[in-house]
């Protein structure tokens, strides 16, 4: 019997101990690396509180956003934060979701390039230049009518587009295509512009676990977390600290209402 006692109080040190393999991305403002190499912003702010309120301990990498996917498809021990819930990653991830962000889509020019675009059905008749995995809203994901080009990065992208080779690019967030061609030598004002139109929508932001990751069995208990997260306004004061957009919190989404059972069940 004491042998028996003894072996699970060591597999829960060693429970205790793990270190949780947390990716991410550049998707600044929200998330990057810091001067110090230590990663910052709001969501990895969130994400330390959701590991310190479950006494688990984590450490961040930068990986690139394909192979993080990648890897979670194949059930890998990781642990992604910030991003968006398609039905095909639904298929392999388990949603920890952190709110719904009001979300607006651009579509980008080359300056003086003649496009008269005013509606969603106007940007049908272009090619339209976009980063592979990336999710940008539901009818484009689903191609619906669109001319889309796929490439396998942001600078790939724009380069395209300079070249002539597409009519349009997409873009989630004009500050990282600003950055991208601050970077190149080239300033956004000089060779792009903005297309009269922009959808918006109201996306749901996420954190998630691979389903045939060992990290599986923490589920509800940081699902849970996530919610009294959410509900105390950590979530929120973590954005106003860095003067950004708080994501709104609606409790009646049908993954806010798997965070509630999630709660049920660890009182089971």
């Amino acid at each position: 019997m004491k042998i028996f006692l003894a072996l699970i109080l060591l597999s829960q040190l060693v429970i205790a101990e793990e270190v949780i393999n947390v990716q991410y991305q550049d998707r600044r403002p929200e998330v990057l690396k810091g001067e110090d190499g230590r990663v910052t912003g709001p969501i990895s702010d969130i994400a330390k509180s959701l590991f310190s309120v479950s006494n688990e301990n984590a450490k961040f990498s930068l990986v690139p956003w394909a192979r993080s996917l990648h890897v979670a498809k194949n059930g890998h021990d990781v642990f992604l934060i910030r991003h968006s819930m398609t039905d095909k990653r639904r298929k392999f991830l388990l949603p920890i979701i952190y709110g719904l962000e009001k979300r607006y889509v651009k579509f980008y020019k080359r300056k003086n390039f003649k496009l008269n675009i005013k509606t969603l059905e106007d940007l049908k008749r272009h090619s339209i230049g976009y980063r592979r995995k990336s999710f940008y809203f539901p009818k484009f994901t689903k191609k619906d009518g669109f001319s889309k080009v796929e490439t396998g990065s942001d600078t790939q992208l724009i380069k395209m587009l300079l070249n002539e080779r597409i009519d349009l690019i997409v873009f989630n967030q004009r500050k990282i295509l600003e950055g991208h061609l601050s970077e190149m030598g080239l300033s956004f004002d000089k060779v792009f512009q903005e297309v009269g139109y922009t959808h918006t929508f109201l996306n749901p932001r996420y954190f998630s676990i691979p389903k045939r990751s060992k990290y599986s069995r923490l589920y509800d208990k940081l699902n849970c977390e996530m919610l009294n997260l959410r509900k105390s306004g950590l979530v929120t004061k973590a954005f106003k600290k860095y003067k950004l957009i708080a994501p709104r919190q609606i409790y009646s989404d049908r993954d806010t209402i798997s965070q509630i059972a999630s709660c049920k069940n660890l009182k089971k």
